[in-house]
């Protein structure tokens, strides 16, 4: 799915999720998330029984900053049905306490 020019990926567990996760891989702000972000995602989303929502957000090379991502985090969060909860690596932890507008 996109959202504007985000790919976001979701990740679904057997059953019905309980909440959802929107989840910031890390990477330092320049790299994609890694196979190692893949497998903790959907192991959080079969264990937890939550619904996982990664946004490949854009990046240094794509000139842009925790200034430009921040905002559509929000907007991401604001849109969740269920409960939320906001969760970041390493870098991607940085814009994720972000509060809903």
């Amino acid at each position: 799915m996109y959202s504007g020019t985000w790919q976001i990926h979701t990740v679904t567990p057997r059953g019905e999720p309980c909440d959802t996760v929107l989840y910031l891989h890390g990477g330092g702000w320049v790299h994609e998330a890694a196979p190692a972000h893949w497998r903790w995602v959907q192991r959080l989303a079969a264990e937890a029984q939550m619904q996982v929502v990664m946004p490949a957000y854009p990046l240094v090379q794509a000139r842009r900053t925790a200034a430009t991502v921040v905002p559509r985090v929000a907007q991401l969060a604001a849109r969740t049905e269920r409960p939320l909860v906001l969760m970041g690596h390493s870098a991607g932890g940085g814009p994720s306490p972000c509060p809903p507008p």
